[in-house]
């Protein structure tokens, strides 16, 4: 099963991150947060609820099974 993050809505200042677009959880960092890759290749860390990245805003979290994109 892979996890993914979805936000969607994005800041207008943001230019590392696509509103609608499915971030694969690289791994979780701890309880309420996660890994993943951002649009420029860096790995970034994300809160799932008040990220700062989404200034304040939250990521939706879907689980696709037997999914290995």
């Amino acid at each position: 099963m892979t996890t993914y993050a979805i936000a969607h809505t994005v800041p207008d200042d943001c230019d590392y991150l696509t509103a609608g677009k499915r971030y694969r959880v690289e791994y979780p960092w701890n309880a309420w947060s996660f890994v993943t890759i951002d649009d420029e290749g860096d790995k970034i860390i994300c809160s799932w609820r008040g990220c700062a990245s989404l200034n304040g805003g939250d990521w939706t979290r879907i689980e696709i099974e037997g999914d290995d994109e």
